[in-house]
């Protein structure tokens, strides 16, 4: 009997046999969670990975025999130096936990000390996490999904260039973080944040380290020596990484496996899939059959810029950009980036296009708050409206403008993120659109056949 595959299924087996090899685990976490271990006595691969051991990039920098345990990194100011990410660090929770030595003057001026990078994202340098010399003391923050730092701060000394110092940063998107200098815990917060998101690599200073460039250049020329670099795969308590600036093994255990039964373990599932509001539950599908079909938007603007991130489907990407008047809590920031991707009004209006296409629902993943409105002409009908402070990442909404063909437009008056899908199911009303944006609530003005925010 003759055997016939499907094409499309039979190519992505391939696809996914060529990637495995490139990110498959050369070891299960320890028992203590460790994840990854580069101790930095004699090469630069790690002896302990959950992911990569080798470094993905290694350039103008040299192993020291006087580290704080045996060898060490002495990077330069032009240093290239960053591991993978993928099975080495988790973005939901984890420690970072390495000794770092500046092994020149410390200043006012502010340089970065370690950062782990997205392999995609809307913001210019594709920080997840950075751990910062802020010029009165250290900074660290952890991004989350709608592009809000998770940040804290800590005033002290600037240390001996020669001395060695303890650096670890802990978090977990359902605790918070805490910054922790040799050993003790120098700053905490117990925000809570949708941090599940993918990551590309991690490594000390560096201007980018990304899935597009790692590099030191420009102000971000700055090197030091760093020694035994660790990640967990949860948030270390106080103990375990006291144990850890004093060269010894941490006693505590891996991240337990998840149980949905567990409340906590619900909670944070349903927190970042939107399912977190009891008076918003997702569509009951009650026919015997339902064809779900994406009516994808064939142009997105924000004013007239063409702003593709906020639906091409990437979960790092998002809508709005990034800039540096954000009122994003945690982004105001000492290292200013270039206002390259967006104009001075912009992350306030998003237009969609839409094919000529029937659909009946429209998703948006985000923590953005407004109305959304359907426009055909110079006609706006109001089909939804999405509460300021909801803290679940999706929204969505059934319209039901009249007959015809409509476009829509939503209102976020504080944008963080929005990702879109539009879908015919079943039997349900069948609706047009052409169009579909973002506006804010603050006073606008009109102007013949496009909107604007003031």
């Amino acid at each position: 009997m003759s055997r016939r595959h499907s094409p499309a299924l039979l190519l992505s087996a391939l696809m996914a046999s060529a990637a495995l090899p490139a990110f498959a685990q050369t070891a299960a976490p320890g028992p203590d969670g460790r994840l990854f271990h580069a101790p930095l006595d004699t090469g630069y691969a790690a002896d302990q990975a959950g992911g990569i051991a080798a470094p993905l990039f290694v350039d103008q920098v040299e192993l020291t025999p006087d580290g704080a345990q045996g060898g060490a990194v002495r990077a330069s100011d032009a240093q290239i130096l960053a591991w993978a990410a993928p099975g080495n660090l988790y973005a939901q929770r984890g420690t970072l936990s390495f000794f770092w030595r500046s092994h020149q003057p410390i200043g006012p001026r502010q340089f970065v000390i370690f950062r782990v990078g997205y392999p995609d994202h809307t913001s210019w340098d594709m920080t997840f996490l950075r751990l910062d010399w802020n010029g009165h003391g250290f900074d660290a923050f952890v991004t989350d999904a709608n592009l809000a730092r998770v940040r804290v701060s800590f005033d002290a000394p600037a240390p001996d260039p020669e001395a060695w110092t303890h650096l670890a940063v802990a978090w977990d998107e359902t605790s918070g973080l805490t910054l922790y200098v040799d050993g003790k815990p120098a700053a905490k917060t117990s925000q809570t944040a949708v941090l599940d998101n993918g990551l590309f690599g991690f490594g000390p200073h560096s201007r980018i380290i990304s899935g597009y460039q790692v590099q030191s250049a420009y102000d971000y020329q700055r090197g030091g020596d760093v020694d035994e670099v660790s990640t967990f795969d949860h948030r270390l308590g106080d103990a375990e990484v006291a144990a850890l600036a004093a060269h010894q093994q941490p006693t505590g255990t891996a991240f337990p496996a998840r149980d949905i039964a567990d409340p906590a373990t619900r909670d944070e599932w349903r927190m970042r899939y939107g399912f977190n509001r009891p008076n918003d539950p997702p569509p009951y599908l009650d026919a015997a059959s339902t064809a779900i079909r994406v009516v994808r938007p064939t142009e997105a603007r924000d004013i007239r810029a063409l702003f593709s991130k906020g639906t091409d489907g990437i979960r790092e990407s998002t809508w709005p950009g990034v800039y540096n008047r954000s009122r994003l809590a945690g982004r105001h920031d000492y290292f200013v980036l270039p206002d390259w991707n967006v104009y001075e009004a912009g992350g306030k209006a998003l237009t969609l296009s839409l094919p000529d296409q029937p659909w009946n629902r429209i998703e948006i993943q985000g923590a953005a708050d407004g109305t959304l409105t359907a426009i055909d002409g110079t006609n706006e009908t109001r089909i939804g409206e999405r509460a300021r402070g909801r803290s679940g990442p999706r929204c969505s909404w059934a319209p039901s403008a009249p007959a015809g063909p409509s476009a829509s437009t939503t209102g976020f008056r504080r944008p963080r993120s929005a990702r879109s899908a539009y879908m015919t199911s079943g039997p349900a009303r069948r609706r047009q659109a052409r169009r579909l944006s973002t506006m804010s609530w603050t006073p606008r003005r009109r102007r013949p056949g496009r909107r604007w925010t003031s």
